[in-house]
């Protein structure tokens, strides 16, 4: 900015200085004031450079002042501090030990709260030019009396120096593979604060990420007599964001002592073990030949301006999955049967297919799991981004601490019929006493309800059954003839929930009498579906194989679908028991699913479907379709008087 002063007070050791004050309001501004020379012509105007490098550390400066509670007037002089003592107390309060102030070689940095209303160069509101009188009766023409005229020009306000850094950005990438042994993956990556692509305004911000990732056979270290598989594996990501400056401020990144910068680190390790080589041990064989060990840690570190976390997670897993050969048994019984039969009888597709039947008395698979899982967790937040004596940190940890099964049984004892059974069971492990305790926020304390509700199993503690599911289904397709195909379906599910973190408990018994439960979520489905398709065309030309004429006009028929499906569910919201094994399987009439344990159901649905398709091939290539379809549902919901409507 160019600016020149006119009458008594300018000059090196003049009373007046020009100032310029860029900012957001009256309380948060920067400003800078210099002395500047008076009189005629051109060679009287002052080129004042204002150097934005100046404020940037200023800023700094407060800020670090303010963070560790330093001086909130930092190196100021006196006339500073006499232009600060002056100022009109800030709008938001009437507190001036609110204010601070940051100077130095005539620029300062003013602001009534560096925590939430700073000034910012990346956001100027206010921009202004003017005098300031910073001493009397000094310099080569002071000011004699009032009667004076005092005048500044100014002209010619611009930005310089355009920013015009090249930024970079690279990426390194090494790929080994050790034979059959190991394999190693590294990539390092970085991204400079004034790397952009076209068009685009840089980031600011540093970026820098590494990635490691190594697979090992330990199995290739050890002797092949012990016929085991072992692959070990680990990985490593890191992502850190250096800023140049911090996000929607001003303010250096490298200037703030104890930045807490954007960075996350993670790193897993794996392990495990099954056989290669099959034991031929008739008792130890089946067991250790379909059995699998599996484990895993993972630790992870993460910070943020105002947050610091790290977790940590391992687990165990054991997988059985059986797949037996089959064995089967022959039911000489069914064939002597069918010896005695009527000859027309025998000759029926459905009866020769029951000759020669076997029973698959194994099953088609089994597989048994179980996983423990054990995380923490530890947080902490600030009301700061950087490190500071005034600073109070807030810290919050979290246990998990799981125990998972589940099964799988499918049974085919004919091939005609399937039978499949799944069931899951999530427990928790984690002592509660310690965790539910306070009973501050609640009017019970849940501690000792979840702690009495953990199972025992052989005198040991299992832990809390949170959840649990189970499905089962039944198929059968028997085969009567080439042009009749019937199915058969049957199927039921059930889930189960309790959370030991719930702020309400249950009575056992409806009355105030009975003990404190945990409530439950409880919900079930029973479905059945009975279809068969109807060839009639090829029904017909079985028996008139020689009637080109019959052919003819049972081409024009298309097979027939018949299915009807019945449906029946129900829910149970907050409840404090855990119903029986016929709840659970599904099992019993439209009653069973209205109540249980003399509760009523939240909610209860019955929907049945009967559907029939049919069509007919005419000539020139077009078809008549003929679709018949009827459901019925019927909903139940209870009522706040604890009736069923």
């Amino acid at each position: 900015v160019w600016a020149k002063g006119r009458g008594n007070g300018w000059g090196d050791a003049g009373e007046l200085n020009f100032y310029l004050k860029i900012g957001r309001d009256a309380d948060n501004f920067y400003v800078y004031r210099t002395p500047v020379q008076a009189g005629r012509g051109k060679a009287a105007w002052t080129d004042v450079k204002v150097q934005f490098q100046k404020f940037f550390d200023l800023r700094a400066k407060l800020q670090n002042a303010f963070l560790q509670g330093g001086d909130r007037y930092g190196s100021c002089s006196a006339a500073d501090r006499a232009l600060i003592d002056r100022s009109v107390p800030g709008a938001t309060t009437a507190d001036t030990t609110r204010r601070y102030a940051a100077c130095a070689d005539g620029y300062m940095v003013y602001t009534t709260d560096p925590n939430s209303t700073p000034p910012n160069l990346a956001a100027v509101q206010e921009l202004s030019a003017g005098m300031v009188r910073v001493d009397s009766a000094v310099g080569p023409s002071p000011i004699l009396s009032a009667s004076d005229s005092l005048e500044l020009w100014v002209d010619d306000i611009r930005l310089t120096d355009v920013v015009d850094t090249p930024g970079y950005a690279g990426q390194f990438g090494l790929n080994v593979i050790a034979g059959d042994v190991a394999d190693l993956r590294a990539s390092v990556t970085r991204k400079d604060p004034n790397f952009r692509q076209l068009a685009e305004q840089p980031s600011f911000v540093t970026d820098n990420g590494i990635d490691l990732a190594s697979a090992v056979h330990l199995e290739r270290l050890l002797p092949q007599s012990l016929g085991l598989a072992l692959p070990f594996s680990i990985s490593h990501s890191s992502a850190s964001s250096d800023p140049f400056f911090l996000s929607q401020s001003d303010l250096r990144g490298e200037g703030i002592q104890g930045l807490r910068t954007p960075q996350r680190s993670a790193t897993s390790y794996s392990l495990g073990i099954r056989r290669l080589t099959p034991l031929r041990n008739a008792w130890l064989g089946p067991v250790v030949n379909n059995l699998s060990l599996t484990s895993s840690f993972a630790t992870a570190d993460s910070r943020s301006e105002f947050q610091t976390g790290k977790s940590n997670n391992f687990t165990l897993g054991v997988d059985y999955n059986l797949a037996a050969e089959s064995r089967l048994r022959r039911l000489g019984l069914l064939d002597r049967a069918i010896m005695h039969l009527p000859g027309f009888l025998k000759d029926l597709e459905a009866v020769r297919a029951l000759r020669n039947t076997s029973l698959r008395w194994t099953p088609t698979q089994l597989r048994l799991t179980s996983n423990i899982a054990r995380a923490t967790d530890t947080r902490f937040s600030y009301t700061k981004p950087a490190e500071s004596s005034t600073d109070t940190a807030r810290a919050v940890r979290g246990l998990t601490n799981l125990w998972r099964n589940g099964s799988s049984l499918e049974l085919r004892p004919f091939n005609a019929i399937t039978v499949h059974w799944d069931i899951a069971s999530l427990r928790d492990l984690r002592d509660y006493r310690d965790r539910l305790g306070d009973t501050a926020t609640r009017t019970i304390d849940v501690a000792p309800v979840a702690q009495a509700e953990r199972d025992r199993f052989f005198g040991m503690d299992v832990g809390l059954e949170r959840e649990r599911t189970m499905s089962t289904a039944l198929n059968f397709a028997p085969v009567i003839s080439s042009w009749i195909r019937p199915r058969l379906d049957v199927g039921t599910s059930y889930s189960m929930l309790r959370d030991p973190n719930t702020r309400t408990l249950l009575r056992a018994n409806e009355d105030s009498t009975g003990a404190y439960r945990l409530p439950r979520r409880l919900s079930n489905s029973q479905t059945f579906t009975a279809a068969a398709q109807v060839d009639l065309a090829r029904g017909i030309g079985d028996y008139f194989r020689d009637s080109s004429r019959v052919r003819r006009l049972t081409g024009a028929l298309q097979p027939v679908d018949v299915t009807f499906n019945r449906s029946l569910l129900s829910a149970f919201d907050g409840v404090p028991f855990t119903p029986g094994l016929g709840y659970q399987f599904g099992l019993g009439s439209v009653s069973n699913f209205l109540s249980s344990n003399g509760r009523l159901a939240s909610s209860a649905g019955l929907t049945s479907q009967l559907a029939v398709n049919s069509a007919l091939n005419l000539p020139l290539g077009a078809s008549l379709s003929n679709r018949y379809q009827r459901t019925t549902t019927r909903n139940w919901a209870r009522r706040f008087d604890n009736t069923q409507g």
